[in-house]
């Protein structure tokens, strides 16, 4: 058991906050229900800090079953619940920082389903109390996320990260940038082979509305 002192200390560590997409499913009225992940935590909230990585999980997981998936939402419209187990307690979180591709190709399970690469992150605890419009997010996945553009030759990911954010408060730039995300998806069609076969990662940028893959040792 974590003594007190430790685990003030670990209030005390702030790491860069973001607000997150979930992806939600569908439930009787009043009732909110966001897809989760296995962790090595326990259950996780799959989380994406790109509204367009989150609407290429959400077009492909339909794809496969109509009703799997309700909508894209913000960590900000979610009941708080959803993100804290109690006022200081964050949950486990699963945020996506990829994905799988070999040949310039998604890579895809026998089901169809693409393959995420994603960082468990455990339970935290919050230094302010239940701000769930952001989450809290580990630094090491900064850092990966930061090598895997960089490598990419994508410098400036975290301003055109904002800037998406952005132009879902414009309906017009919305859905022009919707339309260029699902035409992205279906230009790289998936390849099925064995995860550990797979020797790229793939990252979306949504200004470029295109793909960059990346080889998979580079977060290695």
């Amino acid at each position: 058991m974590s003594s007190p002192g430790h685990l003030f200390d670990a209030m005390k560590t702030l790491e860069p906050e973001q607000p997150v997409f979930v992806l939600t499913t569908p439930t009787p009225v009043d009732v909110s229900s966001v897809l989760a992940d296995r962790s090595r935590f326990g259950p996780a909230v799959r989380c994406f800090l790109s509204p367009f990585d989150a609407l290429l999980e959400m077009v492909f997981l339909r794809r496969q079953d109509s009703d799997a998936v309700e909508s894209v939402l913000q960590s900000s419209r979610l009941p708080v619940g959803i993100f804290f187990s109690n006022t200081f307690r964050q949950r486990p979180l699963t945020v996506h920082v990829a994905w799988l591709a070999h040949e310039n190709r998604l890579v895809a399970h026998q089901d169809g389903h693409l393959i995420r690469a994603a960082r468990d992150q455990a339970a935290r605890w919050r230094v302010s109390p239940r701000r769930h419009k952001v989450m809290a997010i580990e630094a090491e996945t900064w850092a990966i996320l930061d090598r895997l553009h960089e490598r990419a030759g994508l410098f400036a990911w975290r301003d055109t990260l904002q800037i998406a954010r952005r132009w879902l408060a414009s309906p017009t730039v919305e859905e022009s940038s919707l339309r260029r995300a699902v035409a992205a998806l279906d230009a790289v069609a998936p390849i099925v082979v064995p995860a550990g076969e797979a020797e790229q990662l793939a990252l979306y940028d949504p200004e470029a509305g295109c793909w960059h893959f990346v080889p998979r040792d580079v977060i290695a």
